[in-house]
């Protein structure tokens, strides 16, 4: 969706992946893609009534544009809901990336 922007190189940059040979960064920005977007989507969900999500889910495989207008409609503020969101993502994988690095240092 296009209400988040999510760049590759600077997330890549960001988690400190950015030193890793092309077809582990590639592995590393897929896996951080996927749970963004898993995120965000169970995000979007939760914040629309049952018959909503249905059409949400409609329009988001029919036309993505579309999608982000019904979601701006129907839920206040998403684009600053979806910052914050995107900010406590970050935090954690952060965390996970250094307790992982860490672990891969004790062994």
């Amino acid at each position: 969706m296009s209400l988040v922007n999510l760049s590759r190189e600077e997330l890549l940059v960001e988690f400190d992946l950015q030193i890793l040979p092309e077809d582990q960064k590639e592995k590393a920005w897929q896996l951080i893609f996927d749970i963004f977007q898993t995120r965000i989507l169970d995000f979007i969900l939760s914040q629309l009534a049952e018959e909503e999500k249905e059409i949400f889910l409609k329009t988001l495989i029919e036309d993505e544009d579309r999608s982000e207008i019904f979601v701006q409609e129907k839920v206040p503020d998403i684009e600053a809901k979806l910052e914050e969101l995107i900010k406590e993502i970050k935090k954690e994988l952060l965390t996970d990336f250094k307790k992982a690095k860490r672990n891969k240092s004790d062994v």
